[in-house]
C-alpha cells in the first residue's frame, strides 16, 4: 500500500497577504493577523486532499492539529498521526516532519514495517520551505 505524507504550514501565504516578505517571525505572523489577515493554507489543502479522497490503496501519516490532522478529519480521510505540534508553528516544525516522511526507516531509529517513508509527500507551505531538505 502505498503510503502519501500530508503536510500543511498553516501560516503559508499569510505574509505575502499582508504585504510582508514572510510570516516565518511570530512578530510578523500577529502583525497580519492583526491586520485582518487569515490564514489560507489549510482550505487550499483541503482543496486538493479532497480530490484523492476517492482513490483506493493509500495509507495517510499527517502531524495532528493544523499542520494537516484536522484537515484530513474534516474530509473523512483515516491518517496515522506522526506527532502532535505546539499551539504556534514554525519553518522547523514543518522542516521535522517533512523529515520524517521523507526518511528510510533506519534514519529514524525504527523498523522497516514502522517506517515513515512516503511514496509521495502532499504538502503547503511556503516556496522556499523545504528547499534544506534537498540539499
Amino acid at each position: 500500500m502505498k503510503r502519501i505524507g500530508f503536510l500543511v504550514n498553516p501560516i503559508a501565504g499569510l505574509g505575502g497577504q499582508a504585504g510582508m516578505k514572510g510570516s516565518d517571525s511570530l512578530d510578523g505572523r500577529m502583525a497580519a493577523l492583526g491586520l485582518g489577515y487569515s490564514k489560507t493554507a489549510g482550505a487550499r489543502a483541503y482543496e486538493c486532499i479532497t480530490r484523492i479522497r476517492e482513490e483506493a490503496g493509500f495509507h495517510m501519516i499527517a502531524p495532528e492539529g493544523e499542520m494537516g490532522g484536522n484537515i484530513l478529519e474534516e474530509a473523512q480521510i483515516p491518517y496515522e498521526s506522526i506527532g502532535k505540534h505546539g499551539e504556534i508553528t514554525s519553518k522547523e516544525d514543518t522542516l521535522y516532519y517533512a523529515r520524517l516522511m521523507k526518511l528510510p526507516a533506519a534514519s529514524c531509529g525504527v523498523s522497516a514495517r514502522d517506517s515513515l517513508r512516503s511514496s509521495l509527500v502532499c504538502y503547503a507551505a511556503s516556496c522556499g520551505e523545504l528547499n534544506p531538505l534537498w540539499d
